[in-house]
C-alpha cells in the first residue's frame, strides 16, 4: 500500500508534470517565435465548435424543402439516363444538377444523406478558405502548417455560424452550393500570388474554375466571377512579377470549367433545351411569377440583410482606405452589396436568395481578420486590432449559434429527431408508386395544391421517370398564376406569356399521350385537364383510381400492356 501511494507510484507522474514546464520552450523551438500569437486563434474553434457540432447533428435530421427536393429529382434523373433540359429541366444552369448528382452518388439520396453531403461541402469549402487565408509571413514550415490548421478551424466556425442560423427550408439549397464554391473560388484567386511556388498557380487555376462555374448556376452567379477576377486585375507592386502567369492559369481554370460543362451537357443534356430552359423560360415565363415591387426589398423589407450589406461596404471601404486590406480584396468589399442589389432585382424576397449576401459578408470578415493577424507583428496598432476583430467575430458567431433554429429545445428524447415535416403525403404517394410500378415506368404527376406544387417529390420518392418534361405550375400555368404577382405584364408581354404557355402545355400533353404513363397523379383534376384535356378520356377508358393519399389521387392502367 505504501508503494502504491508513495514515491514508486507517484514519481513518474510528478516527472511528467515537471516536464510540462518545458513545453512552451519546446513549442517555441518547433514553431519559432511568437508561438502564442500563432496558436491564440485556435481558441475560436476550440470554444465554439462543440456548440456548432450539436447544431449540425440536429440540422442533418431535418427534411429537405421543396426546391431542394425538386433539384434532387433532376439529379436522380441524370444518374438514371434522363437528359437534362430535354426529358426534364429547370431554370437553373447545370452546375447544381451535376453537383447534386455527385452528392447523391457519394452519400445516397435520402433526406439525411443529402443533408450530410451538404454539410461536408460547407465544412470542406470553409476549411479550405481558412487554410488559404492562414497567416504565413515569417513562419517556418512547421509553424505554417500549424497556422493552416488553426485558421481552417476558425473559418469553419465562422462559416457554420452564418449557415446554421438559417432555417431548415433554406439550408441544403442550391444557393448554399453556390456560396460555398463561389466564395472558395474568390479566396483562391485572392491568395494566388502570396502562396509559395506552384501553390500560386494551383490556387489561380482552381479559383478560376470555381468562379467560372458560377456562370453555369443562376445568372446572378456572375457576381462571384467578376468579384473573383478583381483579385487578379488590381495591380499590387509586390505581386506584379507573377501577375500575368496567375491570370493565365486562372484563364486555364476557366477554360477547363467551360469544357467540362460543355462535355457534361453533350453527354447528359441538350444544348438546344439548355437555352430554352435558361433563357426563354425564365425571362418570358417566370418573369411575372410571384414578383413584387423591388423597391420594397430595397427600402422596406429584409432590413437585417440590407444593414449587413451596407455595413460590409462601409467597413470594407474604410479598411481599404486605411490599408487594413490590400487592394486586391476589393472583390470581397463589393460582393455583399452587389448580391443585395441582385436579391432586390429578383423581386421575390425568398429567404434562400439572401444567402450570398450573408455568406460574402462573413468571408469579408474572415479575410480582414486573417490579414490583420498576419500583419499584427509588424505594426502595434494592427497588433491591437487583430485580436479585437477576432474576438468580435467569435462573439457574433456564438450569438448566431444561440439563435439557431437547430438549438436544443431542452427535451432529451427529441434530440436528433426532425422538428419539421414537409409534404408527407407526396412522400407516401411516391413510396407507394415505387412498389406498384416497374423501374422503367414513367409517371405523369401534376399536383398544384394546398402544400404547394411538389410533383417532383412524388417522382423522386417513386424513383420513376417523368412522362412530361414539365410538371410545375410556373411552366404550365404562368398566366393563371399572374394574380399572385404584384407586377403585371404589358399587352405585348402577356401575348408572349400566353404563347409560351401554349408551347409548354402542348409539349407536355403530346409527351403524355404519345407514351401513356404507368401512373397518373393529380391533386386537382381540373388543373391537369387545363394542361392536357385528352387526359380525361385516358383516365375514363384506360385507368382506374388505385390509391388516395390525403388529396393526392393515383390512377393506374386497367391492364398492363
Amino acid at each position: 500500500m505504501r508503494n502504491l501511494l508513495g514515491r514508486n507510484f507517484l514519481g513518474p507522474v510528478f516527472e511528467r508534470l515537471r516536464a510540462l514546464r518545458n513545453l512552451p520552450g519546446g513549442v517555441r523551438s518547433l514553431v519559432g517565435g511568437h508561438w502564442g500569437r500563432l496558436l491564440a486563434p485556435a481558441i475560436v474553434p476550440l470554444a465554439l465548435l462543440p456548440f456548432a457540432a450539436l447544431l449540425v447533428y440536429q440540422e442533418v435530421s431535418e427534411p429537405l424543402f421543396g426546391d431542394t427536393g425538386y433539384m434532387q429529382y433532376l439529379a436522380w434523373g441524370i444518374r438514371h439516363g434522363m437528359k437534362i433540359y430535354r426529358d426534364m429541366g429547370s431554370t437553373d444552369g447545370p452546375f447544381i444538377h451535376f453537383g447534386l448528382a455527385l452528392t447523391e452518388a457519394l452519400f445516397g439520396q435520402s433526406d439525411h444523406a443529402l443533408r450530410v453531403g451538404d454539410m461536408v461541402l460547407q465544412i470542406g469549402a470553409s476549411g479550405l478558405m481558412g487554410a488559404l487565408l492562414a497567416p504565413r509571413r515569417g513562419l517556418n514550415r512547421t509553424a505554417r502548417w500549424v497556422s493552416i490548421v488553426v485558421w481552417a478551424g476558425v473559418s469553419v466556425t465562422i462559416w457554420l455560424a452564418y449557415y446554421l442560423v438559417e432555417p431548415w427550408a433554406v439550408t441544403a439549397s442550391r444557393e448554399g452550393y453556390y456560396c460555398a464554391v463561389g466564395c472558395a473560388g474568390m479566396v483562391a484567386l485572392y491568395k494566388s500570388g502570396s502562396l509559395e511556388g506552384r501553390a500560386n498557380l494551383v490556387a489561380a487555376f482552381l479559383g478560376g474554375a470555381a468562379v467560372t462555374s458560377m456562370c453555369f448556376g443562376k445568372p446572378t452567379g456572375i457576381i462571384f466571377t467578376c468579384a473573383g477576377a478583381l483579385s487578379l486585375l488590381v495591380v499590387e507592386p509586390e505581386l506584379v512579377p507573377t501577375r500575368r502567369l496567375r491570370i493565365r492559369w486562372a484563364a486555364y481554370g476557366a477554360l477547363f470549367c467551360v469544357v467540362a460543362f460543355t462535355l457534361g451537357l453533350a453527354l447528359f443534356g441538350s444544348f438546344r433545351g439548355y437555352f430554352f430552359w435558361s433563357v426563354e423560360l425564365p425571362y418570358i415565363g417566370n418573369k411575372f411569377i410571384w414578383r413584387m415591387d423591388w423597391l420594397k426589398l430595397v427600402l422596406l423589407q429584409y432590413g437585417d440583410v440590407r444593414a449587413l450589406a451596407i455595413s460590409a461596404l462601409i467597413v470594407g471601404v474604410c479598411a481599404l482606405a486605411w490599408r487594413l486590406l490590400p487592394g486586391r480584396a476589393i472583390g470581397f468589399v463589393v460582393s455583399p452589396v452587389l448580391h443585395w442589389l441582385s436579391f432586390c432585382a429578383q423581386a421575390r424576397g425568398f429567404p434562400h436568395q439572401a444567402l450570398p449576401i450573408v455568406a460574402t459578408t462573413f468571408v469579408l470578415g474572415l479575410v480582414l481578420g486573417a490579414n490583420l493577424w498576419e500583419r499584427g507583428s509588424e505594426n502595434e496598432v494592427l497588433g491591437i486590432l487583430a485580436p479585437i476583430t477576432l474576438a468580435l467575430m467569435g462573439y457574433h458567431a456564438f450569438g448566431n449559434f444561440d439563435a439557431s433554429p437547430y438549438r436544443w429545445n431542452g427535451d432529451r428524447s427529441a434530440w436528433g429527431h426532425p422538428v419539421n415535416s414537409f409534404c408527407n403525403p407526396e412522400k407516401l404517394a411516391g413510396a407507394w408508386l415505387k412498389g406498384h410500378t416497374a423501374p422503367n415506368d414513367s409517371v405523369f404527376a401534376y399536383t398544384p395544391g394546398p402544400r404547394g406544387d411538389n410533383a417532383a417529390l412524388i417522382l423522386f420518392y417513386a424513383e420513376r421517370r417523368t412522362a412530361s418534361p414539365y410538371h410545375y405550375a410556373p411552366w404550365l400555368d404562368p398566366v393563371e398564376l399572374l394574380p399572385e404577382s404584384e407586377i403585371k405584364p404589358t399587352k405585348k408581354e402577356l401575348a408572349a406569356l400566353k404563347a409560351l404557355e401554349r408551347k409548354t402545355r402542348h409539349e407536355a400533353c403530346s409527351a403524355v399521350m404519345r407514351h401513356p404513363p404507368a401512373a397518373i397523379v393529380y391533386v386537382t383534376l381540373n388543373r391537369m385537364l387545363d394542361v392536357c384535356p385528352p387526359v380525361r378520356g385516358l383516365l375514363e377508358k384506360g385507368y382506374h383510381e388505385a390509391k388516395v393519399f390525403d388529396d393526392i389521387h393515383i390512377y393506374l392502367p386497367n391492364s398492363k400492356p
